[in-house]
């Protein structure tokens, strides 16, 4: 069979041309990613996030958590009452998170920090994954954020209530320091704060957690008017629910 030396040869060049062509283009999405603009980088991460071959690549890896490591300073100096886009953008950077997560190595620190910081909502699949699969790695940045405002408050707490009640491997200084930010999250002044942490502690706290409970469904100052002129108070109710969760799934004796 006679072979067409110079169709061999065309096939080779037009396949050098086309990876050429898919490696300038991937170099051009990867400095889109630096863009001052929002949409042109929220254009280019979901060009790259399409290519799971990309997406295997250091490089890319890198630059995807660079930029949510940007993303998510951008989003937490963003103010919901005057920023009109905070919204749409608090979701783009959720995709950009879910992305991330699913390329990240778990046990670098730095990842898992910025994955920490990422939007979530403290009972979500991500949430859980940072748990899990960050283990110790997460606690420290859990510990910082639970220093800081709301958004962060709110989200770091419950976590480190679901990472308590896995008994992961940190010190013993570590292990009270959670502990410590737990009971601060029951007398946060925000309510949201207090029902998030009440709401973690009944998924996944222990007996030693009822105690506390008990404290904030007595005494919680939270209270919401009903249609019958009575007083109705959430943080108390949550309480009274996280009790009987942690008896039922402890087998601990009821009072």
């Amino acid at each position: 069979m006679r072979i067409n030396l110079g169709l061999i040869l065309w096939t080779i060049v037009l396949a050098c041309s086309t990876a050429n062509s898919q490696q300038n283009d991937l170099s051009l999405l990867l400095s889109d990613l630096k863009s001052p603009e929002a949409e042109k980088r929220s254009v280019a991460y979901t060009k790259i996030a399409a290519d799971e071959d990309a997406l295997k690549r250091s490089e890319v890896k890198a630059a995807l958590f660079d930029l949510l490591d940007r993303e998510n300073q951008t989003l937490h100096r963003a103010k919901p009452d005057t920023d009109n886009y905070a919204e749409s953008y608090g979701e783009y950077v959720s995709y950009l998170a879910d992305t991330a997560a699913k390329i990240a190595n778990w046990h670098d620190q730095r990842q898992v920090c910025i994955l920490a910081h990422s939007p979530y909502e403290p009972d979500s699949e991500f949430a859980s994954d940072l748990v899990t699969k960050g283990g110790t790695e997460v606690i420290p940045c859990l510990l910082k954020m639970s220093q800081g405002g709301f958004g962060d408050r709110y989200q770091s707490i419950p976590v480190l209530t679901h990472c308590d009640a896995l008994g992961s491997n940190e010190s013993s200084a570590i292990h009270q320091q959670v502990q410590d930010v737990i009971i601060s999250g029951l007398r946060d002044p925000n309510v949201i704060i207090r029902q998030g942490t009440v709401e973690a502690i009944g998924k996944y706290g222990k007996q030693d957690m009822i105690p506390a409970l008990h404290k904030i469904a007595e005494s919680d100052p939270a209270s919401i008017p009903r249609g019958d002129g009575q007083l109705y108070f959430p943080v108390r109710e949550s309480a009274i629910k996280a009790i009987h969760s942690i008896q039922e799934r402890t087998n601990a004796p009821k009072p």
